[in-house]
């Protein structure tokens, strides 16, 4: 049984140039991640700019991940699409590599609801052979969760667990009630990072956080100082992930988090700033800032 919790990054995916991956930059940051103590990690998610990705470039992006990873931490895979078909053919592709659940949004573009968008998760767990977490990111797909769908989610087997981007916290709550209640092994993982530790005193069972891309260890002990009832410490870990989370606001336009976060990992020597269209890096001014926060974090000492 696959054991969801803890921190498990969605992971950026980096680049050399608009459709080419850059295995080298892959290999050193998923090592990084690793050593700093990461539960799973999170292939082609909003972090991973999965939707502006080619299909062919995603899956090799599975490929070389999950034969660097060899079996170390769990392996989840975005495959969500605006197409039906699209999304299942990556789904059979990832099925052929050591991976170990999907994750799931609804299809952006067309808003789907209620009853519709049930109906299209369980065509997808007909079609699949791995379990699926459902991913509630309102701000990209335009549809919200609702506490029905958890219910579904409760009941409908092949459904593992749900990431929750919407930054609700009476959502999260009542979400993690139900799970409590249904006695049903159904983690609830936060999104929005500075929400985590929250989160976990809240019945959650971890973080998906993109800033655990450039420092792991951060995010590692904040999830451990929620679950040990730490105060002192969860203030003192928040502060840095307050400032950690500056980056996301200093370019400006789209993409702001994951442009910010190539950036800081760019001066950190683990990848290129390269995004893919319509996105580009942030201009030289807003790098400045950028790299002026990651030295006031200075990562390397915890």
């Amino acid at each position: 049984m696959l054991k969801l919790q803890g921190i498990i990054p969605p992971m950026i995916t980096p680049l050399t140039d608009q459709d080419r991956l850059d295995l080298a930059s892959l290999e050193s940051l998923l090592e990084y991640m690793i050593d700093g103590g990461i539960h799973g990690v999170f292939l082609l998610g909003t972090t991973g700019e999965a939707p502006s990705l080619t299909h062919e470039l995603r899956k090799q992006l599975i490929d070389a991940a999950t034969k660097i990873i060899a079996g170390r931490i769990p392996v989840l895979v975005g495959i969500s699409d605006t197409s039906f078909t699209e999304t299942i053919q990556l789904a059979k592709t990832a099925e052929k590599y050591p991976v170990d659940a999907f994750v799931l949004t609804h299809p952006y573009y067309f808003p789907s609801y209620g009853p519709q968008f049930r109906q299209y998760v369980d065509h997808v767990l007909d079609a699949v052979s791995l379990p699926v977490i459902l991913y509630n990111m309102p701000e990209n797909t335009k549809v919200k969760f609702d506490l029905d769908l958890v219910r579904y989610a409760l009941d409908r087997d092949g459904i593992i667990g749900m990431k929750d981007s919407s930054g609700d916290l009476d959502f999260f709550w009542r979400s993690c009630e139900l799970a409590a209640a249904s006695g049903k092994e159904f983690p609830i993982l936060m999104g929005p990072e500075h929400l985590l530790g929250t989160s976990i005193r809240l019945g959650g069972s971890g973080g998906v956080s993109g800033g655990a891309n450039l420092w792991p260890s951060l995010f590692v002990r904040m999830f451990e100082a929620a679950k040990g009832n730490d105060l002192a410490k969860m203030r003192d870990l928040q502060k840095k992930i307050d400032l950690l989370g500056k980056i996301y606001r200093v370019a400006e336009n789209g993409g702001r988090v994951f442009r910010g976060l190539k950036c800081a990992l760019k001066y950190r020597a683990l990848c290129s700033g390269i995004t893919a269209q319509p996105f580009t890096e942030p201009d030289p001014a807003e790098q400045k800032r950028i790299f002026q926060i990651v030295d006031e974090l200075n990562p390397v000492k915890l």
